[in-house]
Parts: C-alpha cells; structure tokens; sequence
C-alpha cells in the first residue's frame, strides 16, 4: 500500500514533498509557493492561528439607514 503525506499548509497531497523544519517540528509541504506562504505567515505571526470566521453584514443598523 502506498501512503501519501499531506501538505502541512494547504492538506493536498504531496506527490514530491518539501520538507522544512520550524520550532522542532519537521513539517511537509506540496511545493513552494505552500512553503512561502507558511514562512510569510510564520513571520507575520499568523501561523497556527484559525481562520477568522466571515462575518455576515449588519442587518437594521444605523449605517445602513437613509
């Protein structure tokens, strides 16, 4: 059986893996735009944070008001 390592950034499935370390945790990446991104957002503090959540426009607000 074959298995298929998973992108640590994006999830698809890396068919030729780049692999990096940060902090102590080798990572896996599908290929280096996914590895750019991660090192761009690891630097601007967001890596491991979730997503934030769309919020849905204010409905009956003051604003919305003429």
């Amino acid at each position: 059986m074959v298995t298929t390592t998973k992108c640590d950034h994006c999830g698809a499935d890396a068919n030729f893996v780049i692999k990096k370390e940060f902090d102590g945790r080798l990572m896996n990446f599908c290929c280096k735009g996914c590895l750019g991104v991660y090192e761009m957002m690891r630097e601007a503090g967001l890596a491991g944070q979730p997503p934030e959540a769309p919020q849905a426009p204010e409905q009956n607000s003051s604003k919305n008001k003429r």
